[in-house]
């Protein structure tokens, strides 16, 4: 990759593939040629791509397919939502739906229970078997309409028991971060997220942060390498995201300066 003003030393971001710093998007239904622009226009900055479950209910198999292609041959590991695998277990059909997303080349996947009520034990034996399908996991913790701050020693023990049964990630669910964070970040309970972080490990949590403000309290407070998705809009990651990774922005007070002379 050939940048034009690679002659200013900038401080660097970490080249793919990362462990931190990722940056999940969601693929609002681009076509083939949209999605193959995008990609080479910007594809480094994506790690993951979440396609919609709609895509895969209804739409045609065959531009699903080349898509997928397209992302992994960026190093960009596509995934669909929790909610596809939920349908599944209402029918009885999740060996069979695992066996087909791995047909059309997903290699990544979103395990949830914001629809079907799955206990702890249940959840491990659920990741269990799409590990066993060649999966890597990003199990989904907590429900979309939770109201409660979250509790930081009962998710501690969660995430370490679904990572034991091999999720590789844990996608906090928005609704964690409205109700601990606040709309601003202000709440008294917000420092409940750096102690999360801090106890199980920056890596392995993906914050769903879909605010400019929980995005921007994420990356004053944990850094520039947190894990943000995968609700992002493509269209926001060189527009908001990355430039904020890089101290590039008002909100960022433009801290890439400071670093000018250190690169």
């Amino acid at each position: 990759m050939a940048v034009s003003l690679a002659f200013l030393n900038l401080p660097q971001r970490r080249a793919k593939p990362r462990q931190c710093g990722l940056t999940l998007v969601r693929d609002p239904g681009l076509s083939v040629r949209q999605l193959e622009d995008a990609l080479q226009t910007f594809g480094q900055f994506l790690d993951y791509a979440k396609i919609k479950q709609f895509e895969l209910f209804y739409m045609d198999e065959a531009p699903t397919r080349a898509k997928v292609a397209l992302y992994r041959k960026h190093a960009v590991s596509p995934f669909c939502g929790g909610t596809v695998i939920e349908a599944a277990m209402l029918q009885g059909k999740v060996a069979q739906t695992l066996k087909k997303l791995v047909d059309i080349g997903f290699q990544s996947i979103e395990l949830s229970d914001n629809i079907v009520d799955m206990s702890l034990v249940e959840k491990g034996d659920l990741t269990r078997r799409a590990v066993d399908a060649g999966f890597e996991v990003l199990f989904e913790y907590g429900k979309k309409y939770d109201s409660d701050p979250i509790d930081v020693a009962v998710a501690v023990d969660e995430i370490g028991k679904l990572r034991s049964a091999g999720a590789n990630r844990v996608i906090l669910e928005r609704s964690q971060l409205d109700a601990t964070l606040g709309p601003e970040g202000r709440l008294p309970t917000a420092g409940r997220m750096k102690d999360l972080a801090r106890q199980v490990g920056l890596e392995c949590l993906i914050f769903e942060a879909e605010t400019t403000a929980h995005q921007n309290w994420l990356l004053h407070e944990l850094g520039p390498d947190v894990n943000l998705g995968p609700n992002i809009h493509q269209d926001e990651v060189v527009s908001r995201i990355e430039p904020a990774r890089c101290g590039l922005g008002r909100a960022e007070g433009y801290s890439l300066f400071a670093k000018l002379g250190h690169a």
